[in-house]
């Protein structure tokens, strides 16, 4: 197995980015934190380098989520200990994509596979939305956390479904 193929390479470098991603944000450099998430929005793109490439890797289907986890989170925190999110609200955020983590984990010790699913796909790209929003003060981000917070909770319901019917297709 190639841990250094070019869609790995392009999750480290996601994953890299986040330190000054952080640091950015807290001095307050507005311009350089907004175009390193860029960037790291663009390195998402890796699944599909790897599908293209045919470089896919069960260390990159690892690799990925939890690097797109440190690359949301991170940031979420940080906004949150300087009070441009609820801490409330984050806590929310935080716990329920925790949730769905252990749910793909529990797939994934099931059936040794990781499903891309396009909703996960969409309900990312808002959850990484938030970062921008906030280091910009968006005046409505408390309701866009609640909307997003529902939608990520929904997708969790799909997940523990998923995991329950692979449950149920083994005893038969």
């Amino acid at each position: 197995m190639r841990l250094f193929t070019i869609p790995n390479l392009m999750t480290l470098f996601r994953l890299l980015i986040t330190i000054p991603i952080v640091y950015f944000i807290f001095s307050g450099n507005v311009v350089w934190a907004l175009v390193l998430l860029l960037l790291g929005i663009i390195s998402d793109a890796d699944g599909a380098v790897a599908r293209k490439l045919k470089q896919t890797s069960k260390f990159g289907e690892i690799f990925d989520p939890i690097t797109d986890g440190i690359f949301i989170g991170a940031p979420i925190i940080v906004l949150s200990l300087m009070g441009k999110i609820s801490i409330f609200l984050m806590g929310i955020l935080i716990g329920i994509w925790g949730l769905v983590t252990i749910g793909v984990l529990l797939i994934y010790l099931r059936t040794k596979k990781v499903k891309n699913v396009y909703a996960g796909k969409i309900l990312g790209m808002l959850s990484f939305l938030v970062i921008p929003l906030a280091i910009l003060e968006f005046i409505y981000l408390d309701y866009y956390l609640i909307a997003v917070s529902a939608f990520v909770l929904i997708f969790f319901g799909y997940i523990l479904n998923h995991y329950f019917y692979i449950l149920r297709n083994e005893v038969k």
